[in-house]
């Protein structure tokens, strides 16, 4: 009988069929008998464990290394080299489960070169590195973002040691690409912070013109926006009497591509880029014309900029309703300013114009969005320039002038030197001075 089982006697004087557990005396007793005897010794009686005969342990068999069976077989997953399961294995799957979706074995020159530290394990990343980077598309992001915070922290510090100077260290900020090699937007991103982290109204209502200013205390002017004294009501200054006559009300309205003036000028242009024969292969490759040409706009700084306006285009482009159902004026329109644009002497001037207006259309409603595209042959198309490029010129100035930091003598001064370059008609240049 094996010497592993209970030693103790049952009932009728057989051996317990119980595995011994070996208590804390080192008795081979099962859980049962040893609370049985455990009962017993308490009371005070003795507990007698008689001996059985049984075999005994056979030696240990140590084979040779020629004897010794060989090593079973190692399944490992193909992409990532970690063991496989025993259900994967008996599926007869060569992938682990993180890996089924991802089958391609990237060469090893072609992956990103980051290390992934899990498990007190480092092991490299198995993505495909992104083109012109030796990093994959999430670690890139990673690396950018910690350089951000970098950047961040180290731009805090400074500030915080002469705060006086802030002026001179932000447009150090603005104009030293390699002492702050901040995009476009972390730039606005860490001014913003460090004029709400040190109180700078100047900064924070430079940054942002149209939204939520900065009070002297440090607060945010929440409320007034919502009650629609701020760009979403049109009118930036509450205290300002009623409009006294169209052009006045369209130089307050920063929404004004919406009002009667702006809307019969691109009605015009519009009419004027619909009627514009196109040719047939740009109707399928008209994006992809666009995007290359584009991309000479694209930098580090411009990258997220850049993505952010081609896939405006491209949403756009696919809308098919913009000002009646099933129109596709947005595709068509820009077919016709491409058209205009390749046959146009200055397209060079015109490539540059079109990124500008499309960068500014980001955001904007249909209107808005037709609008720019119209904008973008003021000046350069002798059809556009009767009907848009004196607005648009006048709108740009005249805002311009707004935004000075002098008194109102000297924007009304100005403003007629402009109407008289412009040579606005003497009847419309009182409602333009008067809104000043």
């Amino acid at each position: 009988m094996p010497n592993h089982l209970c030693h103790a006697p049952t009932a009728d004087g057989t051996r317990c069929s119980a595995r011994a557990r070996f208590n804390a005396d080192n008795l081979p007793l099962c859980g049962i008998h040893i609370r049985v005897r455990a009962r017993a010794l308490a009371a005070g009686r003795d507990y007698i464990i008689p001996a059985w005969e049984g075999p005994e342990m056979p030696d240990i068999i140590v084979l040779d290394d020629a004897d010794a069976p060989p090593p079973p077989p190692e399944h490992r997953c193909q992409r990532c080299t970690h063991a496989l399961r025993r259900t994967e294995i008996a599926n007869g799957d060569t992938f682990c489960a993180p890996c089924r979706n991802h089958r391609a074995v990237v060469p090893e020159a072609e992956r990103c070169t980051h290390h992934l530290q899990g498990n007190r394990i480092r092991r490299p990343c198995l993505m495909r590195h992104a083109p012109g980077l030796t990093l994959c598309r999430t670690h890139e992001r990673v690396r950018q973002n910690k350089v951000f915070r970098d950047l961040l922290d180290r731009l805090i510090r400074v500030v915080n040691q002469a705060p006086a100077n802030w002026a001179a260290i932000v447009q150090q900020v603005e104009t030293d690409e390699v002492a702050w090699p901040f995009t476009e937007n972390d730039r606005v991103h860490a001014l913003t912070t460090v004029a709400r982290a040190f109180v700078i109204p100047e900064l924070y209502n430079r940054l942002h013109p149209w939204g939520p200013q900065m009070r002297p205390d440090g607060a945010i002017d929440w409320e007034a926006w919502r009650n629609g004294n701020g760009a979403w009501g049109g009118v930036a200054d509450p205290a300002l009497p009623p409009p006294r006559g169209e052009l006045e009300a369209f130089t307050r309205d920063n929404q004004n591509v919406h009002t009667r003036v702006v809307t019969e000028q691109t009605n015009k242009t519009v009419e004027m880029l619909l009627n514009t024969p196109v040719p047939n292969r740009l109707r399928g490759e008209l994006l992809t014309e666009i995007g290359l040409e584009l991309a000479r706009f694209r930098t580090p700084r411009l990258e997220t900029t850049w993505k952010a306006v081609l896939h405006d285009i491209d949403s756009w482009s696919k809308r098919p309703t913009c000002r009646s159902v099933g129109d596709h004026l947005y595709r068509r329109v820009l077919e016709g300013l491409w058209t205009r644009i390749l046959a146009s002497p200055h397209k060079e001037d015109l490539f540059q114009r079109l990124w500008e207006e499309c960068k500014d259309a980001n955001g904007m409603c249909c209107d808005g969005h037709i609008t720019r595209l119209c904008n973008v042959l003021a000046g350069y198309d002798d059809q556009v320039t009767t009907t848009v490029s004196l607005n648009e010129q006048l709108q740009q100035r005249m805002g311009a002038i707004a935004m000075m930091d002098v008194t109102d003598d000297v924007k009304r001064t100005l403003a007629e030197n402009v109407l008289s370059e412009l040579n606005v008609p003497v009847e419309n240049r009182t409602e333009w001075i008067e809104a000043f």
